[in-house]
């Protein structure tokens, strides 16, 4: 699936309506060096590196803030997302 662009572009097709290919071409790709996908990978990765100080520590804030930040910069105010 991964290494074949038509494979997955006929299974796309074939699985989900346009809206839906739409929404999916907006997900970030963790395989990518694009600067979004990056910033992505590297917000999960500090979240991780920060959980087990828990949901009010003023890093997960900071964290979930710029989660959300990202959130509505790539998704917009798409019900979907949210």
């Amino acid at each position: 699936y991964q290494d074949d662009f038509e494979r997955r572009k006929v299974y796309r097709k074939r699985m989900f309506h346009e809206k839906e290919r739409q929404l999916l071409d907006l997900l970030p790709n963790v395989n990518s060096l694009d600067p979004d996908s990056l910033e992505w990978v590297s917000l999960l990765g500090q979240l991780k590196q920060h959980m087990e100080k828990g949901v009010e520590a003023p890093e997960i804030q900071r964290i979930v803030g710029r989660i959300h930040e990202k959130s509505i910069e790539t998704f917009g105010e798409n019900d979907d997302f949210f």
